[in-house]
C-alpha cells in the first residue's frame, strides 16, 4: 500500500519548521500543494467546484481536493498546504496526518510579532500597535486566522464542504474536536516543540525510514526562553486583563480545545515512555 505524509500547515503554528524537515528529509519528493504551488488539474478543479468555484489561495482544500491532489502526484511521499481541512481522505493510501497546535492567544501574539516584523523579547512590543492589530483583526468577527481557528479546521466533519463546520453548534464543534484528537496517532504542540519532535519521529520513522527530525524552529519571532505560564503573564501584562479576557471569549473554543489536547499530548507521552 502506497504511504503518504501529509502536512496540515497551520498558520504560525512551527509549520515552517516541519515543512523544512519534511524537504530536507525528502527533498523533490515533498511538495507544498498550495493553490499557488500546485498545477490545478482538471481533476482537482472538479473537486473544488464541488463547493466553491472561485478557486484562490484562500480556498479551503476538502479531502476529495486532497485525493485529487495525492492521486495526480503519485511520485511524492510528503504533502503540505496551509488550506488543507479535515477529515482525512478515505482512499487508499496510508495516510499520516501531521499538524500542530497552541495556545491561541499566544498563537495571536506571534502573529503580530510575524506580521510586523518585530524580534526580540515580548517586553519590547509596542503596546498602541498590539492593540491597534487586535482591533483591526476582530473589527469583522468570524474573518480573522486567529478566531477559534483550531475549532474551523478540526471540528470538520463534512467530506465535501470544507466549511460545513459553520452550520454546527459549538458543541457539535467541540465534540468533533475532541473525538478527532483522541483517535490521532500524533499531532504537536508548538509550547512543547522538543517532545513533539521525538514524538514525530517515533510517529514517521518505521515507515519512512529517510526521516531525518531537526529542530530548526523557523519563522520564530518570540525567543524561546519562557514557559507558556510565563509567556501568557506577560501577555496580559501587556494588553491588560479586560483584553485578554475579550480574547479568550472570542476563543473560547480553541481555549478549550487546547487544554484538552493538552491533556492528550501528554497522556500519550506517558504511554510511549512507560
Amino acid at each position: 500500500m502506497r504511504k503518504a505524509i501529509v502536512h496540515y500547515h497551520f498558520y504560525k503554528n512551527a509549520g515552517t519548521s516541519i515543512d523544512r524537515i519534511l524537504q530536507d528529509s525528502f527533498g523533490e519528493k515533498w511538495i507544498s500543494c498550495d493553490v499557488k504551488d500546485i498545477k490545478l488539474t482538471d481533476d482537482i478543479i472538479e473537486k473544488f467546484h464541488i463547493y466553491n468555484k472561485n478557486i484562490n489561495q484562500n480556498t479551503r482544500m476538502s479531502p476529495k481536493v486532497l485525493e485529487a491532489i495525492l492521486e495526480h502526484y503519485k511520485d511524492k511521499i510528503a504533502f503540505s498546504a496551509h488550506q488543507l481541512i479535515f477529515p482525512l481522505p478515505k482512499c487508499e493510501i496510508k495516510i499520516y496526518p501531521i499538524f500542530f497546535l497552541r495556545h491561541p492567544i499566544d498563537r495571536l501574539i506571534s502573529g503580530f510579532l510575524f506580521e510586523t516584523q518585530h524580534n526580540g523579547e515580548l517586553s519590547t512590543i509596542d503596546k498602541n500597535k498590539l492593540q491597534n492589530y487586535i482591533s483591526s483583526k476582530y473589527s469583522s468577527p468570524g474573518t480573522n486566522p486567529f478566531d477559534n481557528f483550531h475549532a474551523l479546521r478540526l471540528g470538520n466533519a463534512d467530506y465535501f464542504v470544507p466549511g460545513a463546520v459553520s452550520t454546527l453548534t459549538p458543541e457539535q464543534i467541540i465534540l468533533n474536536c475532541k473525538t478527532f484528537l483522541s483517535e490521532m496517532s500524533f499531532f504537536g504542540i508548538v509550547e512543547y516543540f522538543d517532545e513533539s519532535l521525538k514524538r514525530m519521529s517515533n510517529y514517521l520513522l518505521q515507515d519512512f525510514p529517510s526521516i531525518r527530525i531537526k529542530n530548526y524552529w523557523l519563522n520564530k519571532s518570540q525567543r524561546n526562553t519562557l514557559s507558556i505560564e510565563e509567556k501568557i503573564s506577560r501577555i496580559k501584562e501587556i494588553i491588560g486583563e479586560d483584553t485578554y479576557r475579550f480574547l479568550a471569549e472570542c476563543n473560547s473554543l480553541d481555549m478549550e480545545i487546547y487544554e484538552f489536547a493538552l491533556d492528550v499530548f501528554f497522556k500519550k507521552v506517558d504511554l510511549e515512555r512507560a
